[in-house]
């Protein structure tokens, strides 16, 4: 983006210990994945650990983000969640 380079190194100087909330469109955390449920919300295929025939599979999974757009992240995530309970379930 070299129109507009100079002007988003300016705004990342401006935040340099993160943007507040609202600063980006895409906001992301606060049902992390991990192992058990001791450490997370959500298991390794996007369930809730207490309530398993719910999945998640937005921003709020993710830990992190670019200012990009995650649309195509977010579908992968969906996809790759909704095949996992579509297998189970055909056990």
């Amino acid at each position: 983006m070299p129109g507009i380079a100079g002007l988003v190194r300016s705004v990342e100087g401006r935040h340099r210990h993160g943007a507040p909330p609202g600063y980006y469109v895409h906001e992301v955390g606060g049902a992390s994945m991990g192992c058990s449920p001791q450490e997370s919300l959500l298991d390794p295929w996007n369930r809730h650990w207490h309530c398993p025939n719910l999945l998640v599979t937005d921003g709020a999974c993710w830990v992190s983000s670019g200012w990009q757009s995650p649309t195509l992240t977010a579908m992968a995530l969906t996809r790759r969640a909704c095949q996992a309970a579509a297998q189970r379930s055909n056990r």
